[in-house]
């Protein structure tokens, strides 16, 4: 690939750009190497455009610049828009390839699912053969930055989608051209930008906008809004299923092990767990299976994969404290679906319980009734304590009383947490949105036991 039939592909010919080779391309000019694409975007914080020299010092082939002012040499390129000139280059990129291309979206669970299918397909057909966006990485500038990573030797491709809007998905979907298509479930996540449910399941089904009707799209059937979504595209796209009676079904068993069991084409697989874990990942375990199955994984890399499994850190990630006292670390983020999760997952343990709750965000005109919503269910179905953190948790106290306490920063959980917790047996779940950085009161808790120690 070189610049000229790149340019050519953008509809941006000119004939003083010298011919050069390509070679993937970077947002950030420290990491650029030999021969890839530099896109200086200009940011809150930072403008790229003030990183160019760098750029080429450290091996740049172009730059693109949506400020004309920058434009000094032949080299660097003026676009209108620099998000749709790097999808657009992304599209270019991969239409030089042919791995088989997963895509999973959901409003729970897509990080920890496409880490896990990428760890079941690594250790099936070796790592190196196996590329998936790094992390979170999932909007229209990560995606395609990942894209742009992509090589010849790459057989599998495992990229999930992240949204703020309608259309974003759809943008990926077609750059991507997915074979394997997942939605985990239709959550509120985001229900403040596109304001309501339904408008969030238009733009999780946009996931099949790139798909053609040989491609599957897996769904779980106990979501309840997987029906409306079969009904929409059935007559479009293969679609499996996992869930109780379906196609893939999973159940789990505490005895003197955690036992896990999939049944697949009416073949029982188990497995035993290093942890409890609750339900949603379960089903994250049940789509990866139901993955496996299909692209013909051997049973044995699909068991060592599950049965090695472990959560990444603020997805209920166990921290051991003491002897006595643990964290589910589930701090990472929240909706109304995860809260809900994450409430069945800390009843499942058998000691005193507290949840430290920070508020979550994005709901928009939603944010009161959602929060009363979770304090009905927290009236319902948990007897242990609830320390608040934001002004929308102080709706749990008219309905919790006595079991509940609002704090205003990090420091009051601390105290709070301090003198309820003394000479118990514990369990201590932290969950909320991002913007309650409750990850900051994790490490103070677990360097306070650390230093008693």
């Amino acid at each position: 690939m070189n610049t000229k039939k790149l340019l050519n592909y953008l509809e941006l010919e000119n004939s003083s750009i010298p011919n050069i080779e390509i070679n993937g391309g970077q947002i950030d000019s420290r990491k650029i190497r030999e021969g890839e694409i530099f896109f200086a975007y200009k940011g809150n914080n930072v403008d790229g455009n003030k990183f160019i020299d760098e750029a080429f010092k450290n091996g740049a082939s172009i730059v693109f610049t949506s400020d004309i002012l920058f434009t000094k040499n032949n080299r660097i390129i003026f676009v209108k828009n620099i998000t749709n000139c790097l999808l657009k280059v992304a599209e270019f990129w991969l239409s030089h390839f042919n791995p088989i291309k997963i895509a999973i979206t959901g409003s729970n669970g897509k990080t920890t699912l496409k880490d896990t299918v990428t760890k079941i397909l690594e250790r099936e057909f070796g790592k190196n053969l196996v590329i998936a966006n790094q992390g979170n990485q999932n909007n229209q500038i990560g995606v395609p930055l990942n894209i742009l990573k992509l090589k010849k030797k790459h057989k599998f491709a495992v990229f999930e989608f992240g949204m703020n809007s309608l259309g974003e998905i759809s943008t990926l979907s077609k750059i991507l051209k997915p074979n394997y298509s997942v939605i985990t479930n239709i959550g509120t996540a985001h229900i403040g930008e596109l304001g309501s449910q339904e408008n969030i399941l238009k733009a999780k089904i946009e996931i099949v906008d790139g798909m053609d009707s040989k491609g599957i799209l897996l769904l779980d059937k106990e979501d309840k809004y997987t029906n409306k979504i079969k009904s929409l595209l059935k007559e479009k796209f293969i679609i499996k299923d996992i869930g109780s009676t379906d196609l893939v079904t999973a159940k789990w068993e505490i005895q003197n092990k955690i036992f896990y069991k999939l049944q697949y084409n009416e073949k029982n697989f188990e497995f035993v767990l290093k942890k409890q874990y609750g339900k949603h990942l379960l089903k994250i375990f049940a789509f990866s299976g139901l993955l496996a199955f299909i692209l013909n994984v051997k049973k044995i890399n699909l068991k060592k994969t599950i049965e090695s499994f472990l959560p990444l850190e603020g997805r209920q990630k166990i921290i051991k404290l003491s002897k006595t006292m643990s964290i589910i670390d589930d701090s990472y983020n929240a909706n109304y679906e995860s809260m809900i999760a994450a409430i069945n997952y800390l009843n499942t343990f058998e000691n005193y319980k507290i949840i430290v709750f920070g508020e979550i965000g994005e709901l928009g005109k939603y944010s009161k009734q959602i929060h009363l919503k979770i304090a009905k269910y927290l009236h319902k179905n948990f007897t242990g304590i609830v320390i608040g953190f934001g002004l929308d948790t102080q709706v749990f106290e008219t309905l919790l009383k006595d079991n509940f306490f609002y704090t205003q920063n990090h420091e009051q959980i601390l105290e709070k947490l301090h003198s309820i917790t003394r000479k118990k047996s514990c369990t201590l779940l932290f969950k909320g949105s991002r913007l309650n950085k409750l990850d900051i009161v994790i490490k103070k808790l677990a360097n306070h036991y650390k230093e008693k120690i």
